[in-house]
C-alpha cells in the first residue's frame, strides 16, 4: 500500500464553490481557501445545507458511559 499512498490520498478537503458544470457529470470547483481549480465527478460531491462552519473553534461533548 505504501507504493500507491500519493495516489490514495485526497487531494482535496472542506468547503469549495462551484465555478463549473461540464458535461457527463463533471463539476469544476474552486477550494475557497487556496483557490485552486479542478474537475471532480459530480456524483463524488455533497451539498452542505446547515449553517456556516467556524473553522477556528470546534467543540465535543463527550459523556461518560453509564
Amino acid at each position: 500500500l505504501r507504493l500507491f499512498l500519493g495516489k490514495l490520498k485526497s487531494s482535496w478537503s472542506g468547503p469549495s464553490t462551484v465555478v463549473n458544470m461540464c458535461p457527463y457529470s463533471a463539476i469544476e470547483v474552486e477550494d475557497t481557501s487556496s483557490n485552486q481549480r479542478f474537475k471532480v465527478n459530480g456524483q463524488r460531491l455533497n451539498e452542505y445545507l446547515g449553517e456556516e462552519i467556524d473553522q477556528e473553534k470546534s467543540s465535543i461533548t463527550l459523556a461518560n458511559p453509564q
